[in-house]
């Protein structure tokens, strides 16, 4: 999947948790609100607010498949990086300003990923309503733990 195409998915995943948690009312609606997406991949996970493409670069760059151009511009964007912690003179301000405008002009939807879902991290753990969330349309139960020992939600 590339950038573009992971950032619809996220898009209609934030949509069916939306759907999702306006089928509850009074606590359980308050503890669904207190809830929070990530995205969860082989590696790792992170908050769903953290889905920019130049903090996949500096901090999930696993989740990027190590294609050519991925590991180019995953060594573009950690040497913007490691410049502006150090600028000193014009020069390093020319580079800095070159690499930027590199970045910028990338087309982020070349950009590959590899899998990862989206899924509901919960603040406060009511084993009832996580069971109940599963059963819902708007989860991948095929990739969601249907047994009651799991606490995972993988949204679609």
């Amino acid at each position: 999947m590339n950038f573009l195409e992971a950032k619809n998915y996220i898009k209609n995943c934030e949509q069916n948790w939306e759907s999702l948690k306006n089928q509850f009312n009074g606590r359980e609606r308050q503890l669904l609100n207190d809830a929070y997406l990530v995205i969860s991949y082989d590696f790792g996970q992170f908050n769903l607010s953290e889905f920019r493409v130049e903090d996949i670069a500096l901090h999930h760059s696993s989740l990027l498949i190590e294609t050519d151009f991925n590991l180019e511009f995953v060594k573009l964007v950690k040497k913007r990086d490691l410049l502006m912690g150090q600028i000193k003179g014009f020069q390093d301000r020319d580079v800095l300003q070159h690499i930027t405008r590199q970045i910028e002009r990338i087309n982020t939807g070349v950009l590959q990923l590899n899998e990862f879902r989206v899924e509901a991290r919960f603040t406060q753990l009511k084993f009832d309503l996580i069971q109940k969330l599963k059963d819902s349309e708007f989860v991948d139960k095929s990739k969601t733990d249907m047994s009651l020992v799991s606490i995972r939600v993988v949204l679609r």
